[in-house]
């Protein structure tokens, strides 16, 4: 078997330039949510840092449904984040253009420690960048080396999300959804994929 690393189909997708504001951060989270998507490791990092009576006001938009909505939902009320926090279920694909033109981070896979993988390739951070917009995970995704500067990666483990982090990551985002959105054209096409596994198949 040859084993390839997931692909999308990128069509360059438009960037709408929302304004970026000094005072405010805007995240979404895109997902059929389950236990190891580790949604509520962020939940709780916003949870500590609005004890903290913060200057930044961080915002969050929940897409789509599963088993866990009801244990976030219940988690953002015991932390009085409903003011910050925003689900809005079901989303069409082609309706999910607004939230991701009106974000500044993306938020990926945070809990795949739960299942045993240190190593994934989560079609969620693939779209985000097909969108130009930089995004936090946590596992290893070969297609994201740690180096580039539009990734944040933070501990595979269950300790909550640094919010603290996050602004760090936003200030040092700006300009960048061109080049984010060149690499997933240049790197994440199923043509790049084919490319990849006919050079594995006649490198010899």
């Amino acid at each position: 078997t040859l084993q390839i690393s997931n692909g999308i189909n990128v069509s360059r997708k438009e960037i709408i330039y929302s304004d970026r504001k000094d005072c405010e951060i805007r995240l979404v989270a895109v997902g059929n949510w389950r236990n190891w998507h580790g949604l509520d490791r962020l939940i709780s990092g916003m949870g500590q840092y609005y004890l903290k009576h913060p200057s930044v006001r961080i915002t969050l938009d929940v897409i789509g449904g599963g088993s866990v909505v009801r244990s976030y939902k219940q988690q953002v009320q015991q932390l009085n984040l409903e003011k910050y926090v925003v689900f809005h279920g079901e989303v069409p694909h082609n309706q999910l253009d607004r939230f991701f033109h009106s974000a500044d981070i993306g938020i990926g896979t945070l809990g795949n420690h739960r299942i045993g993988l240190k190593e994934h390739s989560p079609l969620k951070h693939r779209e985000y960048c097909s969108y130009g917009l930089p995004f936090i995970l946590s596992a290893y995704d070969k297609d994201f080396q740690r180096d580039l500067d539009f990734v944040q990666y933070h501990s595979s483990d269950d300790s909550p999300i640094s919010c603290e982090l996050l602004l760090d990551f936003y200030s040092k985002t700006a300009g960048l959804s061109s080049e984010v959105q060149n690499y997933a054209v240049q790197n994440l096409s199923w043509e790049r994929r084919m490319e990849d596994i006919i050079d594995m198949v006649f490198k010899d």
